[in-house]
């Protein structure tokens, strides 16, 4: 009884030392979500020598800059066998979005563009579906402004990004 007492404390302390790694979406071909994937990757970057943060706000990975080219060689070697170790499936190339999650995407970058036409942003219409299928998303409204040169903010990048319609499968 008192190996069950210790198992079941080992436990709790366990999941009270750090956050737990959450479970991916049911039709995630990945093991982890993709936000606990990226800090395990920062975790394995820097215990690998490459000192890396993780910002979950942006989700994004930061580190020393300035590397030599055998140095960012390294740092990609390092970056495959962390993935290889944490979730071996994100170095296959994802597989290809079924015609719901086509329609999934589109509906979420229109909710982008009345998202920052409502921020203030004079974003030209998308192109149809089919079209903007049909070029493999080539249709950014991002990019849009950019080339107008009138880039948004990163406030409302962010804001318009974290929409409501945002498909559950772009957290893989």
């Amino acid at each position: 009884m008192r190996w069950l007492a210790a198992i079941v404390l080992l436990v709790l302390i366990s999941a009270c030392a750090g956050n737990p790694p959450a479970s991916p979406a049911p039709t995630s071909p990945y093991r982890l979500a993709r936000l606990d994937y990226l800090r395990l990757l920062a975790d394995c970057l820097t215990e690998s020598g490459f000192p890396s943060t993780f910002n979950p706000a942006d989700e994004s990975i930061s580190g020393a800059g300035g590397l030599t080219v055998s140095q960012r060689d390294a740092l990609r070697a390092a970056s495959t066998e962390c993935t290889r170790r944490i979730d071996p499936s994100r170095l296959e190339p994802p597989p290809p979005l079924t015609d719901s999650q086509w329609r999934a995407r589109y509906a979420y970058l229109l909710a982008q563009v009345e998202c920052l036409r409502d921020a203030g942003h004079d974003v030209a219409d998308p192109p149809s579906l089919e079209t903007w299928r049909e070029s493999d998303a080539a249709w950014d409204p991002y990019a849009y402004l950019i080339e107008q040169g009138r880039p948004a903010p990163n406030t409302d990048i962010l804001t318009c990004q974290d929409v409501e319609e945002k498909p559950d499968f772009f957290d893989w």
